[in-house]
């Protein structure tokens, strides 16, 4: 098994570059987005109850192709230094997934990191199926065989997305934390390659 960062660039969805797109999560609230090269234009509108109001951002961001039409896009929000957000774009079902990872401070001050998940739509789209269905401890299937699963640690805090690809042979993990060596802010892409016996 090999662990190798996965830089902004070199993985970004070159499907996406260069267009715009909406997104309606379940709890009425909209997201924006506007894909550049590197750089990624948002804005939320929040829904009534929503304690965050209304915010957008210019943030670079990183990006994998999944699967045919299935995206993820990942991004440190400098608008909510202590927010990374991890969106699935699926336009087979018109679908999104949107994993929110928090720490409930900044740098060496935080000490734990909790996981908010979000389930939406795009907008304009024709939808097909439901909601990926599942929980914490078996996780999430975004289509068949692609499977996401969320994790938190405490020392130091760190919030971790995985995305677990054609039957365990592949995984993406998106981290936000704090670095225990030297208490900086961590949000990194890795991506771990299998070498199975064929």
């Amino acid at each position: 098994m090999s662990r190798e960062p996965v830089g902004s660039s070199a993985e970004l969805p070159r499907d996406l570059v260069g267009h715009s797109l909406s997104i309606v999560n379940e709890s009425s609230s909209v997201v924006e987005f506007d894909f550049g090269e590197s750089r990624l234009r948002w804005r939320y509108r929040s829904a009534d109850d929503d304690p965050h109001g209304d915010e957008s951002g210019d943030d670079p961001y990183t990006g994998a192709r999944l699967d045919d039409g299935l995206f993820l896009v990942a991004f440190h929000s400098a608008a909510r230094p202590t927010d990374a957000v991890c969106t699935f774009f699926d336009f087979r079902s018109g679908r999104t997934t949107s994993v929110v990872s928090v720490l409930d401070g900044e740098g060496p001050g935080a000490r734990r990191a909790a996981q908010y998940i979000e389930f939406g739509v795009i907008e304009g789209s024709d939808t097909a199926g439901e909601s990926p269905h599942g929980d914490t401890e078996s996780g999430w299937e975004l289509r068949p065989g692609i499977r996401l699963r969320l994790s938190v640690s405490d020392a130091p805090p760190v919030a971790t997305t995985t995305v677990v690809l054609s039957e365990g042979r592949r995984t993406l993990d998106v981290d936000f934390g704090v670095e225990a060596e030297t208490g900086r802010l961590l949000h990194r892409v890795r991506s771990d390659v299998l070498d199975l016996a064929d």
